[in-house]
């Protein structure tokens, strides 16, 4: 978890032109957050099969945190819960 966190300071540092200790091409950041959106969607598969539900039953998935920002998060979310996922909130907020 914390090369995830330090991966995405540097990512936000990159974002504000600011120079962190290394750079992090679009690529890179997507192959270091690859395994952390899978095991987030095996979780919410665990939660919909511990709630008796189908994806079919849920009607939105709200994104939350700066993490939201990468297609490949918003990506995998619409295609597990077959729906686009909505993003129109500030995810920093």
């Amino acid at each position: 978890r914390d090369d995830f966190s330090s991966t995405l300071q540097e990512a936000r540092y990159a974002k504000e032109g600011k120079k962190g200790k290394w750079h992090l091409t679009k690529n890179e950041l997507e192959s270091i957050a690859k395994p952390f959106i899978q095991r987030t969607l095996e979780i919410c598969q665990q939660v919909l099969d511990d709630s008796n539900l189908n994806v079919v039953d849920i009607q939105g998935v709200v994104l939350v945190g700066g993490a939201t920002r990468l297609q490949s998060v918003r990506k995998a979310v619409a295609d597990f819960f077959q729906k686009q996922p909505l993003i129109n909130l500030d995810p920093d907020q």
